[in-house]
């Protein structure tokens, strides 16, 4: 258990600095040329990068508080964050 709230906890600041890429390239391109679709993609990843920011208290400060069997889901749901969020940063960046 402790192993599986240890990788999820490092998932979750993964899923933040991608987000944190992800902000800078969608502001740089929206900068660049102004679109409604540009400041969408920027409420998109803040609103993504406040969702996990809020995980990571939850899980450093909360963690005596939640229910047993919940490490497996919470590190499958941020595990898939993880992968698409990677994805999209790379699609991003080329």
């Amino acid at each position: 258990m402790v192993f599986l709230t240890t990788a999820t906890l490092v998932l979750a600041v993964l899923n933040v600095l991608l987000l944190l890429v992800l902000i800078a390239v969608y502001a740089k391109n929206t900068y660049t040329m102004p679109t409604i679709f540009g400041f969408g993609l920027i409420a998109f990843g803040v609103l993504f990068l406040v969702q996990n920011g809020m995980y990571l208290y939850f899980v450093t400060m909360m963690m005596p508080y939640y229910a047993v069997g919940h490490d497996l889901f919470a590190f499958i749901f941020t595990l898939c964050q993880s992968a698409a969020f990677g994805i999209l940063t790379y699609l991003s960046w080329k």
